[in-house]
């Protein structure tokens, strides 16, 4: 029996860069989308504080500072707003993993 030998297939040039850029393009999108609902959530928590009267929580100082004991549950209305922006955040994560779960189903076998 003789066997041929097939060329394996590629994707030219042109067609490869245009699959990197569309993935970029999106992976860039997605993640400034991310940067954007996260610094507009954090806005709000700093505003749900102002309204609480409590104290903007500060990353360096807990670092520096001594570990203190809770004073006990936090407000209601802080437990409220951090339940919402984990709900906000857990819908864009799925909406972004469904775009990109969409984008894959576009490409050929080539392009994946």
């Amino acid at each position: 029996a003789l066997f041929r030998f097939l060329p394996t297939p590629r994707l030219s040039d042109d067609d490869q860069i245009r699959v990197l850029e569309t993935l970029a393009r999106m992976r860039i999108r997605q993640a400034q989308e991310r940067h954007e609902t996260e610094a507009s959530l954090n806005e709000g928590l700093l505003n749900v504080q102002s309204q609480l009267g409590l104290p903007p929580e500060d990353a360096t100082s807990n670092l520096k500072a001594k570990k203190k004991k809770k004073k006990g549950p936090p407000p209601k209305e802080m437990i409220d707003f951090m339940r919402r922006k984990r709900s906000i955040m857990k819908q864009l994560k799925a909406k972004q993993r469904d775009e990109r779960a969409s984008l894959v189903k576009t490409l050929n076998n080539l392009e994946r």
